[in-house]
């Protein structure tokens, strides 16, 4: 008899310890870090396909660098400013994203702005590391959206315009020159 008790409790633990988890966690705040808060934000006004895919690597190498500014780590993919060793990682990161953002959107600019001021709020670190480490963001989502290369949708797009503009040109010339065909 005490075996089939102590099988059926070992049985039941699972789903009494998955209980507790849930309850307890349930009361607990969740946090994520400035990293998934701003590709969350990004994701949800990028273009669809491509470009959007397009816009969020600009978003994510932003951050990337300007976190990677602060404390070098690995090689930067386009730029590394010097000089921000003591300036906040998380306020970086944020403005950041949020510079690249309203580079991309610019008719959310303000919204943007407005999301970041709200971010940097309650961050830890001191107000001069928070507005150094926003300066840096600045600095790297800058010279991030200066560095890209045009996207070859766009350039092999105005390629065709131009190779149907010239066609409409030779044969309009051709047209005037010998008259219409009949």
């Amino acid at each position: 008899m005490p075996a089939r008790k102590s099988l059926r409790i070992r049985r039941q633990r699972p789903a009494i310890l998955l209980a507790f988890t849930v309850i307890g966690a349930a009361g607990l705040p969740c946090h994520a870090d400035v990293i998934t808060d701003w590709d969350a934000k990004a994701s949800a006004v990028a273009s669809p396909a491509a470009l959007g895919e397009r816009e969020l690597a600009i978003v994510d190498i932003a951050m990337f660098d300007a976190i990677n500014s602060i404390s070098p780590k690995y090689r930067p993919y386009l730029v590394k400013e010097g000089g921000f060793s003591d300036a906040s990682a998380e306020a970086a990161a944020a403005s950041g994203a949020a510079t690249a953002l309203e580079k991309l959107h610019p008719q959310s600019s303000a919204e943007y702005k407005a999301t970041l001021e709200d971010y940097v709020k309650g961050l830890p670190a001191s107000h001069s590391d928070v507005a150094k480490g926003m300066r840096l963001g600045e600095l790297v989502a800058d010279d991030d959206e200066e560095s890209q290369p045009e996207p070859q949708s766009q350039a092999a797009g105005r390629a065709q315009r131009r190779n149907h503009e010239e066609k409409s040109a030779r044969s309009a010339r051709w047209c005037c020159r010998e008259g219409p065909v009949m």
